[in-house]
């Protein structure tokens, strides 16, 4: 299984943020570090990760530490123009989401598109890769 994971997974798992999905997040995360399944992440989820982690107060090696972790664990989808174009045509109300699932749609043979945010993908059509939150995804592991 194949799963895309967006920032806020991240962030809920290298943040602790118990106040949301980071136990969750963290079996996700461990199940990928087993090979249990195949975790993907756009590039923009790397540059917003590091600065919040930066923002929250990893710096330095500390923080470079965390992002090597991430890169050792989750895998980049390489992406030219035509998904963000396609973000940009997508009636979504919140346009950073609309880039990460076009991204994730570009990626290929995803099963699930992984968020703590289902509340923006309510209005959208999620057939070709349904969207989760990382509770719903522990059923599937």
């Amino acid at each position: 299984m194949n799963i895309f994971l967006d920032t806020n997974v991240l962030l809920d798992w290298l943040l602790d943020r118990q106040d949301t999905f980071a136990d969750e997040a963290t079996a996700i995360i461990d199940a990928a570090e087993k090979k249990k399944i195949g975790a993907y992440v756009s590039a923009g989820s790397l540059y917003t990760t590091a600065y919040v982690l930066e923002k929250s107060g990893r710096k330095g090696n500390d923080l470079r530490t965390a992002m090597q972790k991430v890169l050792g664990v989750l895998n980049v989808i390489k992406a030219d123009n035509t998904p963000y174009q396609k973000a940009c045509e997508r009636d979504m109300k919140d346009l950073e989401d609309a880039f990460q699932y076009e991204v994730a749609l570009h990626g290929g043979r995803l099963n699930y598109f992984v968020t703590a945010n289902l509340r923006d993908f309510a209005t959208q059509n999620t057939d070709s890769l349904p969207v989760i939150t990382p509770a719903q995804m522990l059923k599937y592991l």
